[in-house]
């Protein structure tokens, strides 16, 4: 009975350390934890994304007088504009949308320009993102009708999952100014909007399947010289979309490297004096 008792007791006291150890990895992912005029202000650390070469995108999440947000950062991307959208994707294929709310802001680090912006959420968004894997995302400019596609790697899939997770765990949600229903939930399927991923098929077959939209093989030689011609437009548009990054790079490169060597003169000049 003593040693029921006991192994009892040890459970119980590795439930506590368990949940006592989840409450301080989550205090790690929060910046700010407070109840001001009966409002949960939350804000969690910023979340990087994805990074691919010269550019990345980062995630915070946010609650307060302004309800659930997520502040999101472009550094060396694309502008957020007023009325884009960021559509989360997850797991189970489920999307859902959510826009930009303001003009955004643009800020300079280092000749790398910093977009921001912010995204109207709610307590529905917050749940979802708590208990789903949101695997890819997409960033669409509402002005040219075009979608960059951004698939999570595995270490920032958890990184943001956990981030997620402990965000609603700590939210109080009778002192959260929820706006409601914000953003919409997309079809699994069939969109007209031009989509470019991050990653190109590396065989041709792959390529034209993806052209046609996954409705089969081409039934006639001009179907298939035409999805031919789509796939070289698509490459073709890749390959400049390339070029663009890498002279961007370049030329931060050439920026950082004539700001060391005006450094460099200022400091031989004062020391001459």
């Amino acid at each position: 009975m003593k040693l029921l008792q006991t192994v009892i007791l040890l459970a119980s006291l590795g439930l506590v350390s368990s949940r006592v150890q989840a409450q301080d990895d989550c205090a790690a992912l929060i910046v700010d934890n407070r109840v001001i005029n009966q409002i949960h202000i939350l804000k969690s650390q910023a979340q990087t994304l994805v990074v691919r070469g010269s550019y990345s995108y980062a995630i915070t999440l946010m609650s307060d007088d302004k309800g659930i947000t997520a502040l999101m950062e472009s550094k060396g991307g694309i502008e957020f504009n007023q009325g884009d959208e960021v559509i989360f994707m997850d797991a189970n294929r489920t999307r859902r949308s959510y826009r930009f709310t303001g003009m955004g802001e643009m800020l300079n680090e280092g000749g790398i320009p910093v977009y921001t912006n912010y995204l109207q959420l709610a307590m529905t968004a917050a749940e979802w993102f708590a208990n789903s894997k949101i695997t890819t995302i997409y960033l669409k400019n509402n002005i040219s009708n075009e979608m960059r596609k951004f698939t999570l790697t595995q270490s920032r899939l958890q990184e943001f999952n956990a981030l997620a997770a402990c965000f609603y765990q700590l939210l109080d949600p009778t002192k959260v100014v929820d706006k409601g229903k914000a953003g919409f939930l997309l079809p699994s399927s069939g969109n007209s909007t031009r989509t470019t991923s991050a990653v190109t098929a590396n065989h041709s077959d792959a390529g034209i399947a993806a052209a046609s939209g996954g409705a089969g093989l081409p039934s006639t030689d001009a179907e298939l010289e035409r999805l031919r011609q789509d796939l070289h437009t698509t490459k073709e548009q890749l390959r400049a979309e390339i070029a663009a990054e890498r002279a961007r790079a370049e030329q931060i490169k050439r920026n950082l490297q004539e700001e060391v060597a005006a450094a460099r003169e200022q400091a031989a000049a004062e020391k001459k004096r």
